[in-house]
């Protein structure tokens, strides 16, 4: 497939497009050539033609493909995004505790939240998926009707929730009334996913800009090495101690084996010694 003659228009309007699904908005054909036209206008384009061709080559060349399902056909909106979340919220609760066990502050970083978010995700349930695919009508004929499945997959852990969210509050020393974990769980339910640009933020975004000479000054960025290879073989010794006295062992000996032999495969290998390094170099 050849590239396109006005780049330009083609990632304003993908830019658009992005924002417009981001917000469940309808997108027809006609609509994405109407905005084609606008974006080659403002981004002066003359000489842009939107046919039924470029844009069966604009979709195909950005994998853009029609929504075919409806909302309720989706089994993450039946229960799956909100069992992830109640387990993220939930082991997030549970760090904030052993900080706070330990006279510290919790903090936690994008990477450390993505860490957080796959072990989370590693916990739900397979019972929970396949419930929740039911319930979007996504079964075999035998496996009958709604009635029969069973719908109590927050149960007792909702219960577990309240009560950490409960400790910590009481810790910090707020009132205990103040919300329940359900309004913690989805108290990003509004939160935008997507950046609210306009039109002509896209334009200015997408429009080649007059004087590049730009001399932007980046300040020195200090570079974390880490933890050393020493610091992280304590680390090992102080998890496998623990491991031990509490019982543990069954669960973690698997991992900590694991994680003990990529501390020893991380050291540097030591340099081969040559016969001519015992020598003084002959002037």
């Amino acid at each position: 497939m050849r590239d396109s003659a006005y780049p330009e228009v083609e990632k304003a309007l993908l830019l658009w497009l992005k924002k417009a699904r981001s917000m469940n908005l309808p997108v027809s054909g006609p609509l994405l050539t109407e905005k084609a036209l606008t974006f080659a206008d403002q981004l002066n384009c003359p000489g842009f033609a939107c046919s039924n061709g470029w844009l069966s080559r604009f979709k195909a060349r950005y994998g853009i493909v029609g929504k075919v399902v409806c909302a309720l056909a989706q089994p993450l909106d039946q229960g799956i995004i909100r069992s992830v979340k109640q387990i993220y919220r939930k082991n997030l609760l549970r760090r904030m505790l052993i900080a706070m066990e330990s006279a510290k502050t919790y903090s936690i970083d994008l990477l450390g939240a993505i860490h957080l978010l796959a072990h989370s995700w590693m916990q739900v349930q397979p019972a929970t998926i396949r419930n929740c695919f039911a319930r979007a009508q996504f079964k075999m004929p035998e496996e009958g009707n709604d009635e029969n499945m069973e719908d109590n997959e927050d149960g007792e852990d909702t219960e577990d929730c309240e009560s950490l969210l409960v400790e910590v509050l009481e810790r910090q020393g707020e009132g205990v009334d103040k919300f329940n974990f359900g309004t913690f769980r989805d108290v990003d339910g509004d939160v935008l996913t997507s950046p609210d640009f306009s039109d002509s933020d896209i334009v200015a975004a997408i429009a080649p800009r007059p004087d590049s000479s730009e001399s932007e000054e980046e300040g020195d960025v200090e570079v974390d090495d880490g933890p050393s290879l020493s610091e992280a073989a304590r680390a090992v010794t102080v998890m496998r101690a623990f491991a031990e006295k509490r019982g543990l062992m069954d669960r973690l000996a698997r991992g900590l084996t694991d994680f003990e032999d990529a501390v020893v495969e991380a050291r540097p290998p030591r340099r081969q010694v040559k016969i001519t390094d015992f020598f003084a170099a002959c002037p």
